[in-house]
């Protein structure tokens, strides 16, 4: 091979040039073409490293706690979707009413668009509460799910799962089924978020009866 520095020709295992001294690279060191791996294997391969872990992890779940974390997901979700559409109400009083506000709270804009859980929030704080408890519920359910073979911590982290989705999904969901006017104006996301904590409940409902046929 040739000296990088000055090209005077040196075997190919040297380590330095005899002639100028400066430090090569032996052709033993560099790897073969074959070596190397075409980019699109390597995406390919971080891909199925990355399906395999999300596959590891949903697989082993019980249907109750897949339940519970689709609803939490969709719970969280739901909140930064459209709440109520403004095309639909003739006035920002309208809407003030329907969140429990009033028509100086700030909320206003294009009457043609729409609002989120997200957009209510910022005149009602205590919206925060939602996608807060949504995410509480996810902890809660790793916590089952990692102490799984706890009774106690299982039960009690499964009673907090449908004290959760109580007391927000029913409420919402029974006002989004009968109430002719809240159908008119919502939605997609309060939907979303009804239905969501509704199957928080239900995948929470569903672990303490299965603990409770485990004890009987």
């Amino acid at each position: 091979m040739d000296c990088k520095t000055c090209r005077h020709d040196i075997p190919d295992d040297s380590v330095f040039c005899e002639h100028c001294g400066s430090r090569q690279t032996p052709l033993s060191a560099v790897p073969a073409a074959d070596d190397f791996q075409p980019a699109h294997q390597a995406v390919a391969q971080s891909t199925q490293g990355l399906g395999g872990s999300l596959q590891g992890f949903w697989s082993p779940l019980s249907l109750a706690n897949k339940l519970a974390f689709v609803g939490s997901i969709a719970a969280f979700g739901g909140f930064f979707l459209p709440w109520v559409d403004l095309s639909k109400l003739g006035r920002i009083a309208d809407i003030a009413s329907v969140i429990g506000g009033n028509p100086n709270s700030g909320i206003s804009g294009d009457p043609n668009s729409s609002i989120s859980g997200w957009t209510i929030a910022q005149s009602v704080g205590a919206f925060y509460f939602i996608p807060v408890l949504a995410v509480v519920a996810c902890v809660l359910l790793y916590l089952a799910i990692q102490h799984r073979q706890n009774y106690s911590r299982t039960l009690q982290a499964s009673g907090w799962l449908v004290l959760i989705g109580t007391f927000i999904g029913p409420v919402i969901l029974v006002d989004l089924i009968f109430v002719p006017f809240i159908q008119k104006v919502v939605g997609a996301g309060l939907w979303l978020t009804a239905l969501g904590f509704c199957t928080i409940a239900i995948g929470g409902m569903m672990n303490i009866y299965t603990l409770s046929r485990i004890d009987a």
